[in-house]
């Protein structure tokens, strides 16, 4: 519902105060990055399939091996406001952590263009 209503927002913006034009497109905007677990992996696995060809995708077993062998790491695109989780990318790691290799990366389609 959240999302729809902005939708709308950003299609109607005009009809609103700058003030307010600049507070729902800022600060309602704000997204967080954070490091996602394997269960937020299971959590958001059924979304990451419909996002790539069933060719390309690692299997769910592959992917939570590679999260506990700490070659791979879940990136979590959350909403601050709306509190979902708008994206995520998935990367593998070196030892340091640093990330190596962007595997896959998506955003939910309403936020994209935003």
């Amino acid at each position: 519902e959240n999302r729809l209503h902005y939708s709308w927002f950003k299609h109607n913006i005009r009809l609103f105060k700058e003030d307010f034009q600049l507070f729902v497109t800022g600060e309602l905007n704000d997204i967080m990055i954070i490091d996602g677990t394997i269960d937020d992996l299971k959590s958001i696995y059924t979304r990451f399939t419909t996002f790539f060809n069933e060719s390309e995708i690692k299997s769910l077993d592959h992917l939570e091996i590679l999260m506990l062998k700490k070659k791979y790491k879940l990136i979590l695109a959350k909403h601050k406001i709306f509190d979902e989780i708008i994206g995520f990318a998935l990367v593998y790691v070196l030892e340091d952590d640093h990330y190596i290799w962007l595997d896959y990366i998506a955003i939910d389609s309403i936020y994209q263009n935003l």
